[in-house]
């Protein structure tokens, strides 16, 4: 596959249900879309459902596998994993990539607590500058997280630096000026730079003013999974398995919705694996869930209930990153 739009190429898309169904208000979730088969979640895809894992146990609990995953009857021996690129050809069929997708390293394991975090508890509303400082600091704080979870899977990892802009005003760099959005920021992973328009991501509420900095700390994890499956590889095995599916639509929503919300799953794990001053209180984490603070006028392709149990399956995880994996998940649990 050549250089295409992939987590880290010309395409940051985000689904726009992600925010409405993970965060209060304008919050937006997640991050990595890769591939043209993405649903509305963060990156300005797609994604929605019904049946839904509960929240008291894990969502990726069960061990059946998809009904999708069922009927192709992948092989008995999964496909050995390797950090790819996009100019690598992948010789593997749609059966075989799905076995990548399930027991790719990320499926499997503990992520490590994060280091002590000196985060700065504003008050009131950040600033250009005072943001991205904020936002490089929390990008330390979880890469202390994702930097030796991916050592230990001997996977490659590199923090991002953030830049704060004033939309329009794009920034110059190696990604394309018009992958830029106004309402999300822009992970470049070409030029090694997540650019965030300064008027995105959390809020100031007058009435919970402590919730300013554990939320945008939980905007950035999410933003930032983008930089993890680009740099694992683990997105680009999705966009070989989007175009191994080809033009059955129900496989590929299904496979959008799996990939999409074991990102919601692990983004969610890994904020909660920093020290109690920095990760979101669980009071935050009802309040966030809360219909109250969606947006009536979202248009989510995954249920509200989906998102909401498997945000909860990553925060009540401790780390456990097999309960985010979703590739096993019965299809109810990612309707």
């Amino acid at each position: 596959m050549t250089q295409g739009p992939g987590p880290g190429q010309q395409q940051s898309r985000r689904p726009g249900w992600a925010w409405a169904a993970v965060a209060c208000g304008c919050l937006a979730l997640l991050l990595v879309a890769a591939g043209g088969g993405t649903l509305a979640f963060v990156l300005g895809t797609r994604p929605d459902r019904d049946a839904s894992p509960s929240t008291s146990t894990s969502a990726g609990s069960s061990s059946s596998t998809s009904t999708s995953s069922s009927e192709s009857k992948p092989p008995e021996t999964a496909p050995a994993f390797k950090v790819i690129t996009p100019l690598d050809e992948v010789s593997l069929n749609e059966d075989g990539l799905r076995q990548v997708m399930e027991t790719n390293p990320l499926t499997e394991g503990t992520l490590p607590a994060g280091d002590a975090c000196e985060l700065p508890t504003p008050t009131k509303k950040l600033s250009g500058d005072q943001l991205e400082e904020f936002l490089n600091t929390g990008s330390g704080c979880l890469a202390s997280v994702w930097g030796e979870a991916s050592s230990q899977r001997s996977l490659p990892w590199d923090t991002l630096d953030v830049v704060v802009y004033d939309w329009p005003h794009v920034p110059t760099s190696e990604c394309r000026k018009d992958s830029f959005e106004k309402d999300y920021p822009r992970v470049c992973n070409l030029d090694g730079k997540i650019y965030w328009p300064s008027d995105y991501g959390a809020s100031f509420d007058a009435k919970h003013p402590g919730d300013l900095a554990p939320l945008l700390l939980w905007d950035l994890a999410f933003v930032q999974q983008n930089t993890l499956m680009w740099q694992s590889s683990v997105g680009l095995y999705y966009q070989h398995l989007e175009d191994a599916i080809g033009d059955d639509a129900e496989k590929k929503d299904d496979a959008s919705r799996r990939y999409l919300l074991q990102n919601a799953c692990m983004a969610s794990a890994a904020v909660m694996q920093l020290p109690e001053g920095s990760r979101p209180s669980t009071d935050l984490q009802q309040r966030r869930a809360e219909r109250q603070n969606r947006d009536p006028d979202q248009k989510p392709s995954i249920q509200e209930s989906t998102v909401d149990a498997w945000t909860a399956t990553g925060a009540e995880s401790d780390g456990d990153l097999s309960a985010c994996n979703t590739w096993k998940a019965e299809s109810s649990q990612v309707e």
